[in-house]
Protein backbone atom coordinates (compact mmCIF):
# COMPACT_ATOMS: atom_id res chain seq x y z
CA UNK A 1 0.00 0.00 0.00
CA UNK A 2 2.66 2.26 0.62
CA UNK A 3 4.58 1.80 -2.41
CA UNK A 4 1.39 2.61 -4.57
CA UNK A 5 0.65 5.90 -2.47
CA UNK A 6 4.18 6.40 -2.99
CA UNK A 7 4.12 6.23 -6.94
CA UNK A 8 0.78 8.21 -6.46
CA UNK A 9 2.44 10.71 -4.81
CA UNK A 10 5.43 11.51 -7.60
CA UNK A 11 2.47 11.47 -10.15
CA UNK A 12 1.13 14.37 -8.50
CA UNK A 13 4.58 16.17 -7.46
CA UNK A 14 5.51 15.78 -11.38
CA UNK A 15 1.72 17.47 -12.04
CA UNK A 16 2.26 19.90 -10.02
CA UNK A 17 6.49 21.03 -11.16
CA UNK A 18 5.03 20.95 -14.57
CA UNK A 19 2.02 23.91 -14.12
CA UNK A 20 5.38 25.72 -11.50
CA UNK A 21 7.77 25.37 -15.13
CA UNK A 22 4.92 26.61 -17.15
CA UNK A 23 4.71 29.83 -15.00
CA UNK A 24 7.98 31.05 -13.99
CA UNK A 25 8.72 33.81 -14.54
CA UNK A 26 6.40 35.92 -14.49
CA UNK A 27 6.85 39.75 -14.04
CA UNK A 28 4.81 42.68 -14.84
CA UNK A 29 6.51 46.31 -13.79
CA UNK A 30 8.58 44.67 -11.37
CA UNK A 31 5.62 42.79 -9.84
CA UNK A 32 5.93 39.18 -9.77
CA UNK A 33 2.91 37.12 -10.07
CA UNK A 34 4.44 33.83 -10.10
CA UNK A 35 2.99 30.57 -8.36
CA UNK A 36 5.56 31.69 -6.06
CA UNK A 37 4.31 35.46 -5.63
CA UNK A 38 5.16 36.81 -1.92
CA UNK A 39 5.76 33.64 -1.08
CA UNK A 40 8.02 34.82 1.94
CA UNK A 41 5.23 37.28 3.32
CA UNK A 42 2.77 34.20 2.81
CA UNK A 43 4.62 31.66 4.96
CA UNK A 44 5.32 34.97 7.97
CA UNK A 45 1.17 35.21 7.80
CA UNK A 46 0.39 31.72 7.85
CA UNK A 47 2.27 31.49 11.57
CA UNK A 48 1.12 35.13 12.58
CA UNK A 49 -1.81 36.43 14.46
CA UNK A 50 -4.98 33.89 14.81
CA UNK A 51 -3.25 31.40 12.35
CA UNK A 52 -0.46 31.17 14.69
CA UNK A 53 -3.06 29.75 17.26
CA UNK A 54 -4.66 27.36 14.68
CA UNK A 55 -0.86 25.88 14.33
CA UNK A 56 -0.59 25.76 17.99
CA UNK A 57 -4.12 23.92 18.06
CA UNK A 58 -3.65 21.57 15.71
CA UNK A 59 -0.15 20.37 17.99
CA UNK A 60 -2.44 20.29 20.85
CA UNK A 61 -5.76 18.24 19.60
CA UNK A 62 -2.65 15.56 18.88
CA UNK A 63 -2.01 14.39 22.50
CA UNK A 64 -5.81 15.10 23.62
CA UNK A 65 -6.85 13.00 21.14
CA UNK A 66 -4.51 10.45 21.75
CA UNK A 67 -4.40 10.67 25.58
CA UNK A 68 -8.70 10.41 25.30
CA UNK A 69 -8.70 7.48 23.14
CA UNK A 70 -10.20 9.42 20.54
CA UNK A 71 -7.92 8.25 18.03
CA UNK A 72 -8.26 4.45 18.87
CA UNK A 73 -11.93 4.63 19.35
CA UNK A 74 -11.99 6.39 15.24
CA UNK A 75 -9.32 3.41 14.08
CA UNK A 76 -11.93 0.48 15.94
CA UNK A 77 -14.93 2.39 13.91
CA UNK A 78 -12.72 1.88 11.02
CA UNK A 79 -11.94 -1.54 11.95
CA UNK A 80 -15.85 -2.54 10.95
CA UNK A 81 -15.36 -1.89 7.51
CA UNK A 82 -18.82 -0.50 7.49
CA UNK A 83 -17.23 3.00 5.96
CA UNK A 84 -15.24 1.87 3.55
CA UNK A 85 -17.71 2.44 0.40
CA UNK A 86 -17.53 6.32 1.22
CA UNK A 87 -14.16 7.12 3.27
CA UNK A 88 -11.89 5.12 0.59
CA UNK A 89 -12.26 7.75 -2.40
CA UNK A 90 -10.65 10.11 0.30
CA UNK A 91 -7.09 8.48 -0.52
CA UNK A 92 -7.84 9.21 -4.22
CA UNK A 93 -9.02 12.67 -3.66
CA UNK A 94 -6.53 13.93 -1.23
CA UNK A 95 -3.64 12.83 -4.26
CA UNK A 96 -5.71 14.44 -7.45
CA UNK A 97 -8.14 16.79 -6.53
CA UNK A 98 -5.58 19.69 -5.84
CA UNK A 99 -3.60 19.33 -9.02
CA UNK A 100 -6.71 18.91 -11.29
CA UNK A 101 -8.75 22.51 -9.83
CA UNK A 102 -5.35 23.73 -9.99
CA UNK A 103 -4.56 22.75 -13.43
CA UNK A 104 -8.49 23.18 -14.46
CA UNK A 105 -8.20 26.71 -13.18
CA UNK A 106 -5.38 27.49 -15.37
CA UNK A 107 -6.30 26.18 -18.45
CA UNK A 108 -9.79 27.67 -17.91
CA UNK A 109 -7.96 31.29 -18.09
CA UNK A 110 -5.96 30.45 -20.58
CA UNK A 111 -9.44 29.50 -22.78
CA UNK A 112 -11.53 32.28 -21.70
CA UNK A 113 -8.82 34.99 -20.85
CA UNK A 114 -10.32 35.64 -17.21
CA UNK A 115 -7.98 37.07 -15.21
CA UNK A 116 -9.73 35.92 -12.04
CA UNK A 117 -9.39 32.23 -13.34
CA UNK A 118 -5.57 32.84 -13.95
CA UNK A 119 -4.88 34.44 -9.92
CA UNK A 120 -6.87 31.61 -8.29
CA UNK A 121 -5.09 28.62 -10.18
CA UNK A 122 -1.79 30.35 -9.21
CA UNK A 123 -3.65 30.71 -5.37
CA UNK A 124 -4.36 26.66 -5.41
CA UNK A 125 -0.71 25.85 -7.19
CA UNK A 126 1.27 27.84 -4.17
CA UNK A 127 -0.95 26.56 -1.49
CA UNK A 128 -1.02 22.71 -2.29
CA UNK A 129 2.76 23.26 -2.47
CA UNK A 130 3.58 24.69 1.02
CA UNK A 131 0.99 22.34 2.25
CA UNK A 132 2.65 19.22 0.61
CA UNK A 133 5.93 20.65 1.49
CA UNK A 134 5.05 21.76 5.20
CA UNK A 135 3.50 18.17 5.61
CA UNK A 136 6.81 16.24 4.27
CA UNK A 137 9.23 17.87 6.45
CA UNK A 138 6.61 17.11 9.35
CA UNK A 139 6.52 13.62 8.77
CA UNK A 140 10.35 13.57 8.43
CA UNK A 141 11.10 14.31 12.33
CA UNK A 142 7.25 13.33 13.56
CA UNK A 143 7.85 9.31 12.24
CA UNK A 144 4.36 8.63 13.76
CA UNK A 145 3.32 5.11 11.90
CA UNK A 146 0.01 4.26 9.96
CA UNK A 147 -2.54 2.76 12.50
CA UNK A 148 -2.85 -0.70 12.60
CA UNK A 149 1.18 -0.78 11.48
CA UNK A 150 2.22 -2.55 14.85
CA UNK A 151 -0.07 -5.10 15.76
CA UNK A 152 1.70 -6.14 18.68
CA UNK A 153 0.47 -2.78 20.37
CA UNK A 154 -3.17 -2.10 21.13
CA UNK A 155 -5.10 0.89 19.68
CA UNK A 156 -4.26 3.22 22.34
CA UNK A 157 -0.54 2.38 22.40
CA UNK A 158 -0.19 2.33 18.66
CA UNK A 159 -1.62 6.11 18.76
CA UNK A 160 1.15 7.16 21.13
CA UNK A 161 3.80 6.14 19.01
CA UNK A 162 5.97 8.38 17.48
CA UNK A 163 10.04 7.42 16.09
CA UNK A 164 11.00 10.92 16.25
CA UNK A 165 14.47 11.96 14.42
CA UNK A 166 15.30 12.17 10.70
CA UNK A 167 13.28 10.13 8.35
CA UNK A 168 12.41 6.96 10.89
CA UNK A 169 9.45 6.55 8.99
CA UNK A 170 9.98 8.62 5.67
CA UNK A 171 7.71 11.50 4.55
CA UNK A 172 4.54 9.53 3.16
CA UNK A 173 3.49 7.81 6.68
CA UNK A 174 2.69 9.55 9.77
CA UNK A 175 1.45 13.39 11.19
CA UNK A 176 0.00 15.36 10.07
CA UNK A 177 -2.12 13.84 7.27
CA UNK A 178 -0.54 15.16 3.93
CA UNK A 179 -4.16 14.30 1.81
CA UNK A 180 -5.88 16.59 4.34
CA UNK A 181 -3.41 19.21 4.86
CA UNK A 182 -3.68 19.48 0.77
CA UNK A 183 -6.65 19.46 0.21
CA UNK A 184 -7.55 21.69 2.56
CA UNK A 185 -5.04 24.50 1.44
CA UNK A 186 -6.54 23.91 -1.91
CA UNK A 187 -9.48 24.57 -1.09
CA UNK A 188 -9.57 26.93 1.31
CA UNK A 189 -7.23 29.30 -0.97
CA UNK A 190 -9.52 29.54 -3.57
CA UNK A 191 -12.37 30.07 -1.03
CA UNK A 192 -10.49 32.98 0.40
CA UNK A 193 -9.74 34.41 -3.01
CA UNK A 194 -13.19 34.64 -4.38
CA UNK A 195 -14.43 34.81 -0.41
CA UNK A 196 -18.08 34.06 -1.27
CA UNK A 197 -20.12 31.83 0.78
CA UNK A 198 -20.86 29.52 -1.71
CA UNK A 199 -16.77 28.15 -1.31
CA UNK A 200 -16.39 28.46 1.40
CA UNK A 201 -19.29 25.90 2.27
CA UNK A 202 -17.59 23.54 -0.63
CA UNK A 203 -14.23 24.11 1.56
CA UNK A 204 -15.45 23.24 4.43
CA UNK A 205 -17.80 20.36 3.26
CA UNK A 206 -14.56 19.50 2.07
CA UNK A 207 -12.44 19.31 4.97
CA UNK A 208 -14.79 17.65 6.80
CA UNK A 209 -15.20 14.53 4.24
CA UNK A 210 -11.19 14.27 4.41
CA UNK A 211 -10.88 14.21 8.07
CA UNK A 212 -13.14 11.40 8.43
CA UNK A 213 -12.59 10.31 5.21
CA UNK A 214 -8.72 9.53 5.93
CA UNK A 215 -9.79 8.32 9.10
CA UNK A 216 -11.90 5.67 8.44
CA UNK A 217 -10.57 4.95 4.84
CA UNK A 218 -8.81 1.00 4.32
CA UNK A 219 -10.29 -0.04 7.70
CA UNK A 220 -9.16 2.46 9.43
CA UNK A 221 -5.63 2.03 8.69
CA UNK A 222 -4.29 5.32 6.29
CA UNK A 223 -4.39 7.90 9.48
CA UNK A 224 -5.36 8.77 13.00
CA UNK A 225 -8.29 10.93 13.64
CA UNK A 226 -5.58 13.79 15.00
CA UNK A 227 -3.27 13.39 12.16
CA UNK A 228 -6.20 14.71 10.52
CA UNK A 229 -7.60 17.28 12.04
CA UNK A 230 -3.72 18.74 12.65
CA UNK A 231 -3.70 18.55 8.21
CA UNK A 232 -7.21 20.30 7.98
CA UNK A 233 -6.41 23.21 11.05
CA UNK A 234 -2.26 23.14 9.13
CA UNK A 235 -4.41 23.45 5.70
CA UNK A 236 -6.90 26.36 6.74
CA UNK A 237 -4.12 28.27 7.93
CA UNK A 238 -2.26 27.98 4.90
CA UNK A 239 -4.96 28.39 2.10
CA UNK A 240 -6.34 31.43 4.11
CA UNK A 241 -3.05 33.33 4.09
CA UNK A 242 -2.03 32.27 0.20
CA UNK A 243 -5.73 33.06 -1.30
CA UNK A 244 -5.97 36.41 0.64
CA UNK A 245 -2.40 37.59 -0.86
CA UNK A 246 -3.48 36.69 -4.18
CA UNK A 247 -6.86 38.44 -3.94
CA UNK A 248 -4.90 41.80 -3.30
CA UNK A 249 -2.58 41.29 -6.02
CA UNK A 250 -5.76 41.05 -8.22
CA UNK A 251 -7.07 44.18 -6.67
CA UNK A 252 -3.76 45.28 -7.37
CA UNK A 253 -3.88 45.06 -10.88
CA UNK A 254 -7.56 44.54 -11.77
CA UNK A 255 -7.37 44.88 -15.94
CA UNK A 256 -4.25 42.42 -16.36
CA UNK A 257 -3.66 39.56 -18.83
CA UNK A 258 -1.98 36.92 -18.75
CA UNK A 259 0.01 36.65 -22.09
CA UNK A 260 2.54 33.59 -22.65
CA UNK A 261 5.86 34.35 -23.91
CA UNK A 262 8.59 31.83 -25.82
CA UNK A 263 12.30 32.86 -25.69
CA UNK A 264 15.27 31.32 -26.88
CA UNK A 265 17.76 30.44 -24.09
CA UNK A 266 21.16 29.28 -24.34
CA UNK A 267 24.22 28.56 -21.67
CA UNK A 268 26.73 28.37 -25.32
CA UNK A 269 26.51 24.16 -24.92
CA UNK A 270 23.00 23.92 -24.92
CA UNK A 271 19.93 25.72 -26.22
CA UNK A 272 16.47 25.43 -24.49
CA UNK A 273 12.92 27.61 -24.61
CA UNK A 274 12.07 29.25 -21.25
CA UNK A 275 7.92 29.78 -21.28
CA UNK A 276 6.70 32.95 -19.45
CA UNK A 277 3.57 34.50 -18.32
CA UNK A 278 3.06 38.33 -18.30
CA UNK A 279 0.61 40.43 -17.28
CA UNK A 280 -0.46 43.23 -19.67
Amino acid sequence: MNSLLLRLNSLVLMAWFFLILIALPAFAEQKNVAVFYNLSENIVTTFSGYRLGLQLGAVAATPALSLSSADAAVFRGGQTRKYNAWANPAVYIGVGLAPLVSGGLYLTSRLTHDNDFFYASFAATQASLLALTYSAVLKTFTGRPHPGQYSNLNPEEQSRTFHWGLGREGIISGWPSGHTIVTTAMATSIASYYNIPPLWAAAAGTTAYMIFGMSLARNGTEHWFSDTIAGALMGYTIGSSVGESFYRLKQDNPDAKPKPTLLPVSDGSSFGIRYSLFLE
